[in-house]
Order: structure tokens, then C-alpha cells, then sequence
């Protein structure tokens, strides 16, 4: 949490975030610079996927009918992936994210790792999934973010399935949820306050 103790200098600088602050490098050139906290971020980013998995699975079964394939942007070291190629044995699966985070993985049977920046080009599938991605982003880069899927689909007859997985604050939340909304806010905002320091 190094990054909290740079907040009142980071206030003071140009710096987009306090991670910049902190470590002199935004967090996703960090990741690919330092080996250890690489790994330790891709365990923190799967540690919710088989019950994100299990959700899809159990109560979002008609999302994946009918698919020959989905690509699974940004997916790490592809635990929720694998999870839902289990279930789905007839559907290839593309796990795709930065070289430096998929270097070393293995794929199986409907199960394949491709390195690339999304930013640029997403691999052709019949779908797109995009979990706890486009809140890492401001707007701009969203919708470069987006078109790139929309490219990425080229058979649009059945329509274009993108699959996001993403928080949103419910505005009804109990005080208790919303104190907890808060809080994962305050976390969130030591890696990416880009927005708050353009309101300042």
C-alpha cells in the first residue's frame, strides 16, 4: 500500500496517479518490470474467478449458446477461463492479455494464450469477455477499448456479444455496503485517481 503515503505528494505533482508517485512507473509498466509483484497482482486478479465462474455457469448458461469461440481480454493467468472452458468443452477459449503476463502459461484442449495489447487488436471470436477491465480506464480509452472488441467480432449476424463483468454502485445500497463500496473506492484510488486529479 506504499502508494497511500505518496498521496499528499502526489496532490502536489503532475503525476496521473499516487502508484506514479510512489514507484516512478504506472502500475501496468511496473507489473511487467518487476517479476515478483507481477505475479503477486495475477493471483489478487483471480482470486474471485471460480465464483465468477460458477455464477456464469450456473445462471448465465444462454450467454454461451451457440459460440464457437470467446476471447477473454485482459484475463490474466486465465483462472475464470479455464473454469468456464470446463464447462463449455465446445467453445475455444483465447485467454489474451500483455506477453509479459501470459509468458509461460499453458493452454489445453479448447484453451489457448495469445499475447498483445488490446489497446491495438483483439484476436476474432464469436464473443468477448471483459472482466474488471473498463473501470481501470477513463473514458477515452474505454471506447478505443471497445471498438477494438467490435472489430474483433467479424460476424455480426447474430449480433455482437460483449460479455462485461464490472462494478457498479447500486444507489440503494444499505449504509453497511455502501461504507463497503467506499472503501474498495479509496483502494482503487491509490493505483488510478486520473479522474479526481483532473477535477482538482
Amino acid at each position: 500500500m506504499n502508494p497511500w503515503h505518496y498521496l499528499s505528494k502526489w496532490f502536489q505533482n503532475e503525476d496521473s496517479t499516487p502508484f506514479l508517485t510512489a514507484h516512478g512507473k504506472p502500475l501496468y509498466e511496473y507489473v511487467e518490470k518487476e517479476p515478483k509483484f507481477s505475479c503477486l497482482f495475477n493471483e489478487a486478479m483471480a482470486t474471485d474467478a471460480q465464483f465468477v465462474a460458477s455464477v456464469m455457469t450456473e445462471h448465465c448458461k444462454g450467454v454461451f449458446e451457440g459460440l464457437k469461440s470467446l476471447v477473454d481480454v485482459g484475463g490474466g493467468n486465465g483462472a475464470l477461463t479455464k473454469a468456464i472452458a470446463d464447462a463449455f468443452p465446445q467453445i475455444n477459449f483465447t485467454v489474451f492479455d500483455l506477453p509479459h503476463i501470459i509468458e509461460g502459461l499453458e493452454g489445453c484442449r479448447n484453451l489457448l494464450y495469445v499475447g498483445g495489447d488490446m489497446f491495438k487488436s483483439i484476436p476474432s471470436a464469436d464473443a468477448i469477455l471483459l472482466k474488471w477491465i473498463l473501470h481501470n480506464w477513463n473514458d477515452e480509452e474505454c471506447i478505443k477499448i471497445l471498438k477494438r472488441c467490435k472489430e474483433a467480432i467479424p460476424n455480426k449476424e447474430n449480433g455482437v456479444r460483449l460479455i462485461i463483468i464490472d462494478m457498479v454502485m447500486d444507489h440503494n445500497l444499505d449504509h453497511k455496503s455502501y461504507e463497503t463500496q467506499l472503501f474498495k473506492d479509496m483502494l482503487m484510488s491509490y493505483d488510478d485517481c486520473r479522474f479526481w486529479k483532473a477535477k482538482k
